[in-house]
């Protein structure tokens, strides 16, 4: 049995970035978004556009999700 410690996966996160994902972690979860998320993605489409609506879900959500939008991100 290995008994040696694991590293945590939060370890090189600032104080900021461990509260913003404990946040997105909790508001994703909660049904009011589950139910509510895509038609505010739409309307907030229609409203300020797609590129401005798709950098602010990046921004926030997309971040955390994701290794990033496109393969130079990634790399």
């Amino acid at each position: 049995m290995d008994t040696a410690p694991k590293e945590s996966i939060f370890k090189h996160d600032s104080t900021f970035t461990l509260i913003k994902k404990m946040i997105i972690y909790k508001t994703m979860s909660s049904n009011l978004f589950i139910n509510h998320s895509l038609n505010a993605m739409n309307l907030a489409y229609s409203l300020i556009g797609m590129k401005i609506t798709n950098k602010l879900i990046e921004s926030t959500a997309g971040s955390i999700f994701t290794g990033g939008v496109s393969i130079d991100d990634l790399i």
